[in-house]
């Protein structure tokens, strides 16, 4: 269970990817892909397991990614939120 993001061209679009729109560049961040394959599963809740008790750290667009509650931190309460979506209840 969980989502995917795609683009037109069947692409998955992912945390971490770069968009450059003329001189800028741009990072996506995908709510919930905290590993950069688009997807909201199982591997995405336990690395957000590990960056809570600082067993592995890491980049900032996937510390952003793991905040799937959008209130501007990372917390007990996005892990809370991302088993609820992976089992159905959210």
């Amino acid at each position: 269970m969980g989502y995917q993001a795609e683009t037109e061209d069947t692409q998955f679009v992912k945390t971490g990817q770069q968009v450059k729109i003329e001189n800028d560049t741009y990072i996506i961040i995908v709510s919930g892909d905290a590993n950069g394959d688009g997807t909201l599963d199982i591997i995405d809740l336990v690395r957000m397991k590990k960056q809570l008790v600082e067993l592995e750290h890491y980049d900032e667009a996937f510390i952003k990614a793991m905040d799937i509650n959008e209130n501007g931190e990372f917390d007990i309460a996005d892990i809370a939120k991302t088993k609820k979506i992976l089992v159905g209840i959210e």
